[in-house]
């Protein structure tokens, strides 16, 4: 257990940001304080009232637990898809490795620290989540500080099981596949995931015209709890820990506890076994990789340095999966998002949307043009690609100070990258949208000015 926590504790402090000082830590206190309160504590109270609401109104049918199981139920997948690339590189893939493997440590030990160090570092947003939809849900039924100390226990714990199953399939991946030893595979593996995903994603979406709430309840009114009974399968300690908030059922905490406890266990006995062989082949592929890698020397070629550069921020952010699904995937899926919302509110077609449009009056049209202006903010600012432009050079940060090229350059070019890519993403779905929906000239011609001003006024800021 010394070894475990000690282990832990090193990889925690090697996951988190470095301390800053002086003006700096003042600044980044401030920027922090701004993201806290017009950011996180919106969002996690958002989740509180929609609970509550989604809680209170199922009371009068006898369904309230249903809003806070699927909560979990969303949470746990979102912890499952986003874990991946994280527990991967930190098991197999981080610098840290070579160093500890010398060690007199069991496979399980190491595995253990490292799965505890991506688990807090990891989950933070997701606790608050979880506490906030478990309070909202509370306040719905009736406070009761029991029910809220007994709930804890599960906010803290919820996103062990999806982590353990994210944990188990990396495990199987490197030592059960060959094509997976390197950094690149593992970058096209990630990338056919999150395509897959997406593609699981956009299929759902399309059943969205069918789906109808009402006789959602109707049916688990009549018994049909396929939905709910998939899931609860597929992560059984969601269940217990409903029942444990719901009837203060210190029997079920106990069973969430020995569930959990269990797939622990499970994954431990694994990682013992597989682990060490997944590490070892990787390494010894690395090696030769190395070996190897000075015959790139030869194959250097003079290029323009701001072609280069340009060059290198657009890989950097296609290659690394990290960056890829951060700030470039977003620019594909946002539409996905706002076609959904047009099927759950059945505004119609694009095209009785677009005979709305068109049929606006002077000052009707301003609320098009404001629709434009918000996707053009808002598509940049969440993709971050201008925001991490130099925390993306992490340790390579030094090589812009000492090239020969000068960093007004540099800026520009992180600027234009991030530019082209929202611009792109948002510009594409546009033409679509005004095609299908054929919207007149005039508003595809003034849309597109107010595109490119809102995201180059993004970028830059």
């Amino acid at each position: 257990m010394n070894s475990y926590f000690s282990l832990s504790k090193s990889f925690v402090k090697s996951l988190s940001m470095s301390d800053t000082k002086g003006f700096k830590k003042i600044g980044f206190s401030f920027l922090l304080l701004l993201v806290l309160f017009f950011i996180f504590i919106p969002f996690i109270f958002g989740v509180g009232v929609l609970t509550y609401s989604m809680t209170e109104s199922l009371m009068e049918v006898d369904f309230e637990t249903v809003g806070i199981e699927l909560l979990c139920i969303l949470m746990s997948l979102f912890i499952f898809i986003f874990s991946f690339n994280v527990l991967l590189n930190e098991l197999y893939f981080n610098d840290n490795i070579e160093h500890i493997l010398p060690f007199p440590l069991k496979p399980y030990q190491i595995v253990a620290s490292k799965f505890t160090s991506c688990f807090i570092a990891e989950n933070i947003m997701s606790f608050f989540i979880i506490l906030s939809g478990l309070i909202g849900y509370l306040f719905a039924i009736g406070f009761k500080w029991s029910s809220l100390l007994l709930g804890l226990v599960g906010v803290v714990t919820l996103p062990i099981i999806p982590m353990v199953y994210t944990g188990i399939i990396c495990l199987f991946i490197m030592y059960f596949t060959k094509f997976i030893k390197n950094k690149e595979s593992v970058r096209q593996f990630s990338m056919f995931l999150v395509f897959i995903v997406l593609f699981i994603f956009v299929f759902s979406i399309s059943m969205l015209r069918q789906f109808d709430f009402d006789q959602f309840i109707e049916g688990l009114a009549l018994g049909n709890h396929s939905f709910l009974n998939i899931f609860n399968g597929i992560f059984p300690h969601i269940s217990l820990f409903v029942d444990t908030v719901n009837n203060n059922s210190i029997i079920s905490l106990i069973f969430y506890l020995i569930v959990n406890g269990a797939f622990i266990v499970l994954y431990l006995f694994l990682s013992n076994h597989f682990y060490l062989d997944g590490v070892m082949d990787l390494n010894s592929k690395n090696n030769n990789t190395k070996k190897s890698s000075t015959k790139l020397l030869d194959k250097v070629n003079k290029k323009n340095p701001v072609y280069s550069f340009i060059g290198k921020e657009f890989k950097v952010l296609f290659r690394t999966p990290s960056f890829f699904i951060n700030c470039v995937v977003i620019n594909i899926i946002w539409p996905i998002f706002v076609y959904a919302i047009i099927l759950i509110l059945n505004l119609g077609s694009f095209k009785d949307l677009g005979l709305l449009v068109n049929g606006l009056g002077n000052k009707e049209v301003i609320i098009f043009y404001l629709f434009i202006f918000g996707i053009s903010i808002i598509v940049p600012c969440i993709s971050t690609i201008s925001s991490s432009s130099f925390s993306r050079e992490g340790k390579h940060y030094d090589f812009i100070k000492y090239i020969p090229f000068e960093l007004y350059k540099v800026i520009y070019i992180k600027i234009f990258v991030s530019f082209i890519i929202s611009f792109i993403g948002v510009l594409f779905y546009i033409i679509i949208f005004s095609l299908i929906a054929e919207i007149n000239i005039l508003l595809f011609v003034t849309s597109f000015v107010i595109i490119i001003l809102s995201i180059l006024f993004v970028s830059l800021l």
